[in-house]
């Protein structure tokens, strides 16, 4: 099982500043994928998407390229490289704890203290918890 590292609260929190002011741009690996690999490398150290995959320069590329690498959208895509992680999976949303991955269907956010923090074209911001359709468990037990 892929544990989480030793320090991956810090490393989340530290992620996340580093995030917190940048624009969201597609072309330069900054959109809501991104930013959850990222998330994801902080808390258990292993980056969940295949390599090139961030390789688009706009939302429609994006969805392209998860076509291309054979899935239908996000979550799809979530399911399979998330779920693929020793130590990960599947959960209900409501079971989400800080550090995992959830998404509304449109993007992937971190859970926190405060809730479901999503990168989008406006920037951070916290997802509704009502509108959370799928969470994936990050090196920790289900």
């Amino acid at each position: 099982m892929q544990q989480r590292v030793p320090d991956w609260e810090s490393r989340l929190a530290a992620t996340i500043a580093a995030w917190w002011d940048r624009a969201h741009r597609p072309a330069t690996g900054a959109d809501c994928a991104a930013f959850a690999a990222a998330c994801v490398v902080a808390v258990v150290g292993v980056d969940p998407w295949p390599a090139g995959l961030m390789r688009y320069r706009s939302v429609a590329g994006q969805a392209r390229a998860l076509r291309r690498a054979g899935w239908r959208g996000l979550v799809d895509a979530a399911d399979a490289r998330l779920g693929a992680l020793p130590g990960g999976g599947r959960i209900p949303p409501l079971a989400a704890h800080r550090g995992d991955i959830v998404s509304d269907g449109q993007v992937l956010a971190v859970m926190t203290a405060r809730g479901a923090l999503a990168f989008g074209e406006d920037g951070m911001g916290y997802l509704a918890a009502d509108s959370l359709i799928a969470a994936w468990v990050v090196g920790r037990a289900g």
